[in-house]
């Protein structure tokens, strides 16, 4: 978490207190960030292994990973 920037913790910790588990819409949505910085936020996180994003549809899913959590090594 020290190597993360202030939105990329805005977002781990609201993931975190969601179960996490969100949309990417209800992330902007929460944090009032617009479309294209949430979109760069997100795969940042995704290329540092803390999130992957599952297309449903025409919204993706934001959750934290198993590595993240601890549950795989």
């Amino acid at each position: 978490m020290k190597t993360l920037s202030g939105r990329e913790k805005d977002i781990v910790n609201l993931l975190i207190e969601n179960n996490g588990k969100l949309t990417q819409a209800e992330i902007r949505h929460h944090l009032g960030i617009p479309k294209a910085t949430i979109s760069r936020d997100i795969y940042l996180l995704e290329q540092k292994n803390i999130v992957e994003t599952i297309k449903i549809g025409r919204n993706k899913e934001i959750i934290l990973s198993k590595w993240f959590l601890g549950l795989e090594k």
